[in-house]
């Protein structure tokens, strides 16, 4: 993304003992290596003391990431005021501790604009750095919240359709040509997510599906447009099978999937599926796919989730790693979504730290 001097993000780093200035020299680097840092950072500025740290960070509150190092989380909360948290991005690297006390506190940084959180505390600032970049440069151009209406669902039924038809994924027999609209059963306990222009266009989504027996409170709004369309396709598409096991139909075609569903339900871990995160072409390349994805994590955690899984084509794995996601050996196929296409199934433990994948 290329980026005036004028919207560019300027850094402030606080160090207080001379040890940790490593750090400092690792982000530096990072600015002038990485692309996305390059492009939307204006400098890196080093500041020894976190009043001086906070005064630089707030004449642009709107463009600066605060990266406090060494510091406990009471001794920046304590120096914040209301605008502060409204505006500026903080990095808190906390004090290293000894191997015989608590563990360190290490948060998985998202690019979540469904649940602004602009705090955070994390032992390797340059993913949470980079999170927070991603954020800052899309804050102000898109909305990302939960579908509510009519005409929030036709657009996204329709951008559904627009993508998956271009890229050959609907089938002669699911291909509702006549009113331009990709659904299936899976929405009925699906939660999605869009990312809104200014304007109110859905220039992006994605989605939680839930287990059979989960439906979503959009499903009566669905149902009244799935009617109202009176197309028989549609109207087929959004019916359960008749030998539905469970409401993941794309993870169906993987080897080994329905053994790997049978313990999470034997487990009793509670669980869904992200599906149909999709960006429209023409607003590719900003990084508002990750966004989407680690958006609809904050709507995971919101309903307490311990598990998610997804499929998704072999070549968009460290995609889903940026978000926190692992393969899960042994689940793949060679024809993806009907297509001739591999995949491979990934699996995100809200349990277990999650290491960021840089590239």
């Amino acid at each position: 993304m290329s980026e005036t001097a004028s919207n560019k993000i300027d850094i402030t780093v606080v160090c207080q003992e001379h040890s940790m200035k490593n750090v400092l020299l690792k982000i530096k680097m990072w600015h002038l290596s990485n692309q996305l840092a390059s492009s939307c950072i204006r400098h890196v500025q080093y500041e020894n003391n976190l009043s001086a740290g906070l005064k630089s960070a707030r004449e642009f509150p709107n463009k600066s990431i605060l990266i406090p190092i060494g510091f406990k989380d009471t001794e920046i909360f304590h120096s914040l005021n209301k605008q502060d948290l409204q505006h500026l991005e903080i990095i808190i690297r906390p004090p290293r501790t000894g191997r015989q006390a608590n563990p360190e506190i290490n948060e998985q940084p998202l690019a979540s604009l469904l649940d602004y959180n602009p705090v955070i505390n994390v032992q390797d600032t340059l993913p949470a750095l980079r999170k927070s970049l991603l954020k800052m440069q899309l804050k102000n151009k898109v909305t990302i919240r939960e579908l509510t209406s009519t005409d929030d669902f036709i657009q996204y039924f329709s951008l559904r359709y627009k993508i998956w038809r271009s890229m050959g994924y609907l089938s002669k027999e699911c291909d509702c040509e006549d009113i331009g609209l990709e659904l299936n059963y899976s929405d009925r306990t699906a939660y999605p997510i869009g990312a809104f222009t200014p304007r109110g266009e859905l220039i992006g989504c994605a989605r939680l599906v839930f287990p059979i027996g989960h439906d979503s409170h959009h499903l009566p709004l669905i149902s009244e447009l799935v009617d109202g369309k009176k197309d028989d396709k549609l109207t087929t598409n959004y019916e359960y099978p008749l030998t539905m096991v469970h409401p993941f139909d794309i993870l169906e075609s993987l080897a080994g999937f329905r053994s790997y569903f049978a313990c999470l339900v034997r487990d009793k871990v509670k669980y869904a599926e992200v599906s149909r995160v999709i960006v429209a072409p023409e607003y590719r390349g900003d990084g508002l796919g990750e966004v989407l994805v680690d958006s609809l994590l904050s709507l995971a955690r919101r309903y307490s989730l311990g598990l998610l899984f997804l499929a998704c084509h072999e070549d968009l794995h460290p995609f889903y790693q940026r978000c926190g996601f692992s393969v899960l050996p042994g689940l793949s196929c060679e024809h993806f979504a009907g297509v001739n296409a591999p995949a491979v199934a990934m699996v995100l433990d809200f349990k277990k730290d999650k290491h960021q994948n840089m590239n």
